[in-house]
């Protein structure tokens, strides 16, 4: 007459526990993916930027005969990149080169990526970024 079982009952404390200890490690994984995924899309921004930067220098040059530090002669309405996650300079400019440098900018949360904390392009197309360990900023 009795429909319970012996030995049939629900979770126990210890079994509730083990499947919270699990969640939260799976959880504390993906969010730590996330914010790495995350932080290498936003890279793209300053890399985007100083594309732009190298197709305007040389379009700059063609029509004046010199590379411009002047920003805003390359088309760019502030110092920071489209998104706002990088600061953008051209530290260098003549006659004959150019360099452009795009930084985290303060607040930014770039400002965390330990591992790609600047993006440089110059005349020569040459790209580097630093400290840049594993040789995947570019």
């Amino acid at each position: 007459m009795d429909n319970f079982k012996s030995g049939q009952g629900g979770m126990t404390l210890i079994e509730l526990a083990i499947v919270v200890v699990i969640v939260s490690i799976l959880s504390t994984m993906a969010y730590s993916n996330y914010t790495q995924y995350t932080e290498r899309a936003r890279r793209m921004d300053a890399k985007s930027a100083l594309m732009r930067i190298a197709t305007n220098q040389e379009r700059f040059y063609i029509s004046n005969h010199i590379y411009t530090a002047n920003l805003a002669d390359l088309g760019f309405t502030g110092a920071q990149s489209e998104n706002g996650y990088y600061d953008i300079t051209v530290p260098a400019a003549d006659n004959n080169t150019w360099q452009a440098v795009a930084t985290p900018a303060a607040g930014s949360p770039q400002a965390n990526d330990e591992d790609c904390q600047q993006f440089v392009i110059d005349a020569q197309n040459n790209v580097t970024a630093t400290p840049d360990p594993d040789g995947k900023c570019w």
